[in-house]
């Protein structure tokens, strides 16, 4: 996957964000786990089916209670991904954490 060079630290800095890009469009998201921590399947809108793409796994960094780092992986299908082989799709990607490729 290639790494896409975004970085935010600081509440302020991650809630002018979550409004301008994620939060303006329609998501759902399933729990998961990768590696033994909390993670997130989540699930773009996509209007053409009517139907939740699988999108991102996020992995959750914990520290207490309280959310220290959340690390994206993009798994979008338009995407290369190597370490998955050239041909590996968003749903099989999903899949290898036990999550479903789409939702209604």
């Amino acid at each position: 996957m290639p790494p896409i060079p975004t970085w935010f630290q600081g509440l302020e800095s991650v809630r002018e964000w979550l409004i301008r890009d994620p939060l303006s469009v329609r998501w759902r998201h399933l729990p998961a786990r990768a590696n033994g921590q909390l993670a997130a399947g989540c699930y773009l809108f996509d209007s053409g089916t009517g139907r939740y793409a699988a999108h991102v796994i996020d992995v959750l960094t914990l520290d207490g209670d309280r959310i220290a780092a959340v690390t994206g992986f993009l798994a979008g299908d338009d995407l290369e991904r190597p370490d998955f082989g050239d041909q590996a799709s968003a749903a099989e990607i999903f899949a290898r954490f036990g999550l479903p490729a789409d939702l209604p």
